[in-house]
């Protein structure tokens, strides 16, 4: 494991105060030990347990949720998905509209491994292929800015997607960071806080932004608009309507 991306990582969760870990996710054809927990498991819950210091794996036959394990490239498409999200799900109205947003949004990394490994980042055997940060959105506004400073362009954000699909199936395909909102039903079944987003940055990125932490107003920088900023926010302070 490169020490760099895991000091790297760290030097971005202090920065942003998060939660517990950053979270290595790495494809694997085979497991490099045992450690992994491959019981029966959801891909968005699997994400809080590594957050919180477990190492888990997901593959075709152990994941209970048929949608994660497609989104992340595990089995083909079931083949009654449309009718899953709009008669049972009830996400979408109709099926036109679950088409449309199926052709909108970047298709699943598939075929690309056996297993999808979930576990802290100082836990990885090898360097991942994503980092993902459960966070507030001032946290995730830091790390977007970053990323701004550093590559030059904002992300696309496909903004509604299922939690694990927006968290590891986009990033892994585009090669970009992606901010996943967490739909509803990832939330009740992983426990995801109401207000907690997911950033997920591919790891050959993470050190050029971790770099840019002391030179950025979104990091540390002692940028001149600080001052302005002081100005501009002199003594007013937000009146609460009755």
């Amino acid at each position: 494991m490169n020490t760099i991306i895991i000091e790297d990582c760290m030097k971005l969760k202090e920065l942003i105060k998060m939660d517990g870990s950053p979270v290595g996710i790495t494809y694997y054809d085979v497991l490099p030990n045992d450690k992994y927990n491959v019981d029966e498991q959801v891909v968005c819950q699997s994400i809080q347990d590594a957050r919180y210091g477990k190492e888990m794996a997901v593959c075709a036959e152990n994941s209970k949720c048929r949608g994660g394990s497609y989104f992340l490239g595990l089995i083909d498409k079931p083949p009654y998905a449309h009718k899953f999200w709009t008669e049972i799900e009830m996400a979408y109205a109709n099926r036109c509209i679950s088409m449309s947003i199926s052709r909108h949004n970047p298709e699943p990394p598939t075929s690309l491994s056996k297993y999808v490994s979930m576990c802290p980042i100082e836990k990885c055997e090898r360097v991942p292929d994503l980092v993902s940060f459960v966070c507030q959105a001032e946290q995730a506004a830091r790390l977007l800015g970053l990323n701004a400073f550093q590559n030059g362009h904002p992300p696309k954000i496909y903004s509604y997607a299922a939690a694990c699909a927006a968290a590891i199936a986009i990033p892994m395909t585009t090669g970009e960071l992606h901010v996943s909102f967490i739909d509803n039903s990832a939330r009740t079944i992983a426990d995801f806080k109401s207000g907690e987003l997911i950033v997920t940055i591919p790891a050959h990125q993470i050190s050029g932004i971790a770099n840019s932490i002391t030179e950025c107003i979104w990091g540390t920088a002692d940028a001149p608009y600080l001052k302005e900023e002081a100005m501009l926010k002199g003594v007013w302070k937000l009146k609460k309507q009755d």
